[in-house]
């Protein structure tokens, strides 16, 4: 059980590049418009000189903190993204019918609760299946027991309740 959740750990930061990288664009467009604007100020005004080091730092400042502010937003939204990712990577097992395996989180990842109900659902829903095969193989057995015009109304009863061809969890 070890090996799977270090095998299944995260490797990538940026997992859905669509949310996680939206706050570095807007970063990047703010960071340089501002900065292009600071610089366009002081290209025309005559009172500030460019080899300053307060005018470099505060054109550093407007560059570096956007961009530092993104970064730690596309670290912060793994944390959200990333459970999400993994309950959907865990139902879509699960619609194959492999809920074995439980789904591990990061301790301070989002949806924390999200994935110990569905580890707890997961167990309920096995143990379930396991108790309906005994009890269509019990359901069988007297069957077998039976004879003549009750046995066939049984087992029509017993086809009706648990067909041979089972249907997938995801149909109806």
């Amino acid at each position: 059980m070890k090996e799977n959740h270090q095998e299944d750990r995260r490797k990538k930061i940026v997992i859905y590049p669509a949310i996680q990288l939206h706050p570095l664009r807007i970063a990047l467009l703010l960071s340089f418009v501002s900065a292009g604007s600071y610089g366009a100020i002081l290209f025309f005004s005559k009172s500030h000189s460019w080899y300053r080091w307060e005018v470099i730092t505060a054109f550093m400042i407007m560059l570096g903190l956007p961009l530092a502010f993104s970064f730690r937003s596309v670290i912060f939204l793994n944390r959200v993204v990333g459970p999400i990712y993994r309950l959907q990577k865990g139902l879509l097992k699960w619609q194959k019918k492999e809920y074995t395996q439980p789904i591990h989180l990061r301790q301070g990842d989002f949806f924390e609760d999200l994935a110990v109900l569905y580890n707890q659902l997961s167990k309920r829903w096995q143990h379930y299946e396991e108790s309906q095969k005994a009890l269509e193989k019990d359901l069988e057995k007297f069957a077998a027991e039976l004879s003549g015009e009750i046995r066939e109304k049984f087992l029509q009863i017993l086809n009706h309740h648990f067909p041979k061809e089972k249907k997938s969890h995801g149909e109806f």
